[in-house]
């Protein structure tokens, strides 16, 4: 099974899985090409949750709603055969597609108190194109450690977000 580069496991094919890291890291840099990177991973394994999940994020960003929420219903679905992990990381980007950015922001604080090397899921409780700029009742809370040392530093990095209220 391949690995993202921060080593989280992918279930899906190492073809896929490049072409998925490529298009991630690409979206979180705002750099050219997430589409046609994204497209690739779908192409290249049409199961892969994660590959929807991510089209889902990017198709929102550009403002494609309905193509957004369509692709995270087909990563919810796939989402089903994932491990806990990748079925926690779809719900999250799911929840912000369809509109509950709250409900968003709650669900990646709990994903990454274990994932905290999931940078997709992080990066939507943070940055310009985050859940801080949707759910101002929540965000005044929010602090993000990045770098901290125990188990996440041993995967070469840790962040988390801690939800005080």
């Amino acid at each position: 099974m391949p690995n993202d580069r921060l080593g989280l496991p992918l279930t899906t094919t190492e073809d896929a899985a490049l072409a998925y890291v490529d298009g991630v890291e690409r979206m979180l840099a705002a750099w050219p090409g997430v589409h046609e990177r994204l497209s690739a991973a779908i192409e290249l394994d049409p199961e892969f949750a994660l590959g929807h999940a991510a089209m889902a994020r990017y198709l929102a960003m550009q403002g494609k709603v309905a193509a957004a929420q369509d692709a995270a219903m087909s990563a919810r679905t796939l989402a089903q055969r994932s491990t806990r992990r990748e079925r926690q990381h779809v719900e999250c980007i799911a929840l912000l597609v369809h509109g509950k950015p709250g409900d968003a922001l709650r669900a990646v604080h709990e994903h990454v108190e274990e994932f905290a090397t999931d940078s997709l899921a992080l990066s939507l409780a943070l940055g310009a194109f985050g859940l801080l700029a949707h759910a101002q009742d929540l965000h005044d809370e929010v602090a993000v450690d990045v770098g901290v040392g125990g188990a996440g530093a041993k995967r070469g990095r840790a962040a988390a977000i801690r939800l005080d209220q």
